[in-house]
């Protein structure tokens, strides 16, 4: 696999930034590329490593700082992506319905529809669906008395 860009990306061998700084860096520009924002997975590192004309080592130490930053995500035997999960960061999540009952407003679920779809291609790249894979897809409706108060999606 190439790396195909509308300019050059290299590390210049001759400068005093350390091998994985200008790794880090150019890693960077990499993954804000419209591709992998949409959850294309970066070439493997043996390939990535050879066009770089750098060690696996040098390369490995930049997508690490990536990894820990947040900015991309690994797993065994898919590869590395970009991290498109928004945190809140916090400490414990609660359903809608938990969150209005804490507020004593009472909420019902109200089944909308259920049928099989092919997701959208960022859809299907974050959840690493292949091919024509269909999904489930749910629409719901949460309401309170007479007012709808929240319309959920859900893929499965």
């Amino acid at each position: 696999m190439c790396l195909h860009y509308a300019y050059d990306f290299s590390i210049d061998h001759k400068s005093p930034i350390p091998l994985h700084i200008q790794t880090e860096e150019l890693l960077r520009k990499i993954i804000k590329q419209p591709q992998y924002q949409k959850g294309k997975h970066l070439p493997n590192e043996i390939e990535l490593a050879q066009t770089l004309n750098i060690s696996r080592g040098t390369l490995r130490q930049a997508i690490n700082k990536l990894v820990y930053e947040g900015l991309l995500v690994r797993k065994k035997g898919f590869g590395t992506k970009v991290n498109n999960i928004v945190s809140s960061k916090a400490l414990s999540w609660l359903s809608f319905s938990q969150e209005m009952a804490l507020r004593g407003i009472p909420i019902k679920n109200f089944e909308l529809s259920i049928s099989w779809i092919k997701p959208e291609e960022i859809v299907a790249n974050f959840f690493e669906i292949r091919g024509e894979q269909e999904s489930i897809k749910i629409g719901a409706v949460e309401r309170e008395a007479r007012r709808a108060i929240c319309l959920f999606c859900i893929l499965f």
